[in-house]
């Protein structure tokens, strides 16, 4: 979870136990949230007079349950059954700084088996890493609580397909799952998490539907792509960079938008060795860091050559919503996004071809950067729209063509945006 310097961020203790007379019975099992994925003993955060989510999932196998929050300092306790095991929550406020304790109890009501578990919570002084960090909190536990959760195969699966609060918005988009995933992985809640953590179960669900929405495909070892507004250059590029013959992108429409997130989940579930275990790339032992790097390959091979090709007369180096679709800075930040994240993450360090970023760069990014303002445009160096949105676009990509401050591209990008 994000600190800032000089603050500190607690978590969760958890005790089970249960009494029976009965051989059948099932004693619930608790799983309190943790603050931190690493540390179960780190309390929660909050400050005087800030309503607090407490958070908790029980289980007792299918029987009915009722729950009993004791927030420990001494006020009324909230009472009621459960009605949905993955959401035992209660609110509530504590008026002065310390350190409180609550205690959760859930008893399976068929046979008065109970368990309870602690939940530790540090009362500071209000600031904002406080606010920070009580704010990641909740919003994890609302992407927790809005998943969609179904057996696929026999398989766990979770997805927010669907948008929690109905309507269609969501409905043809399946990036939705790799960027909540990506929410809980970069907080360092992982599919490969403690089973006492209740994220555990949620991000691995989830990482069933990243892997459900890609496909593979053949790719040419052979790409020429316009390196000059002009077109009076070329460069030729192998976006087969690890030699398989395939690359990996979302199989659904508007690749190029939505396999960026896609790229930066796999990158941020943090286990490159692990084997594809759930959809289409099942098979052969593709790990996750053979997808990366075939979704780069993705990336490169989907780049627009440029040229006359029926959009209008452009260089290469940019991409559109499919692949060598033409070019807009609406989308051309996502892929460059993932292939960031593919590039600087220890353990994966995947690159696409040089040339790719060449083109890139002298390319596409000198054909849409008006070089007076410093503005990106959208299609042109012409701000149809507005700038403000594919000013930034052109300023990720000059990330990932390794371009920053000192350079007049960035510093023009920059000093408008500021």
């Amino acid at each position: 979870m994000r600190l800032f310097p000089g603050t500190s961020l607690f978590a969760v203790t958890l005790l089970a136990v249960g009494i029976s007379t009965n051989a059948y019975a099932v004693v619930p099992v608790i799983k309190t949230v943790r603050a931190a994925a690493a540390d179960p003993l780190r309390p929660h955060p909050g400050y005087p007079g800030k309503t607090l989510i407490l958070k908790a999932t029980a289980n007792a196998g299918g029987a009915p349950m009722s729950y009993d929050w004791d927030f420990g300092d001494g006020s009324p306790h909230v009472t009621g059954p459960v009605s949905d095991p993955y959401i035992v929550e209660a609110t509530h406020s504590y008026g002065s700084i310390g350190s409180f304790t609550a205690i959760l109890k859930v008893t399976n009501t068929s046979t008065a088996e109970f368990a309870i578990a602690n939940y530790s919570i540090q009362v500071s002084a209000k600031t904002l890493a406080t606010e920070v960090n009580i704010a990641i909190e909740d919003g994890l536990w609302y992407l927790h609580k809005t998943m969609g959760r179904s057996t696929v195969t026999g398989t766990p699966y979770g997805t927010w397909f669907q948008c929690p609060k109905g309507g269609s918005a969501c409905a043809f988009y399946p990036a939705i799952d790799p960027q909540n995933i990506q929410a809980f992985e970069v907080v360092g809640f992982l599919e490969s998490g403690s089973p006492q953590d209740p994220y555990t179960e949620t991000v691995s669900r989830a990482m069933k539907a990243v892997l459900n929405g890609l496909g593979s495909s053949p790719i040419p070892n052979t790409k020429t792509l316009f390196t000059n507004p002009a077109l009076t250059t070329t460069v030729t590029v192998n976006p087969d960079t690890n030699g398989n013959g395939l690359s990996v992108g979302p199989n659904s429409s508007q690749q190029i938008y939505q396999g960026g997130m896609f790229l930066d989940a796999l990158v941020a579930a943090n286990n490159p060795a692990k084997v594809v275990d759930f959809g289409p790339l099942v098979g052969g032992g593709r790990t996750y860091l053979q997808t990366i790097q075939d979704m780069v390959d993705f990336y490169a091979n989907c780049q627009d050559e440029g040229g006359n090709d029926g959009f209008s007369s452009r260089p290469g180096g940019g991409w559109r919503y499919d692949c060598n679709g033409g070019a807009d800075n609406s989308v051309n930040q996502w892929g460059a996004i993932g292939m960031i994240a593919a590039e600087q993450t220890p353990g994966v360090a995947h690159s696409a071809p040089a040339g790719s970023k060449l083109a890139n760069l002298n390319g596409w990014l000198a054909y849409s950067q008006d070089t007076s303002s410093g503005i990106f445009g959208y299609d042109t160096s012409s701000s149809i729209w507005g700038p403000y949105a594919t000013t930034p676009s052109g300023m990720v990509q000059l990330v990932w063509d390794e371009v920053g401050r000192g350079d007049t591209r960035w510093d023009k990008a920059e000093s408008f945006i500021r």
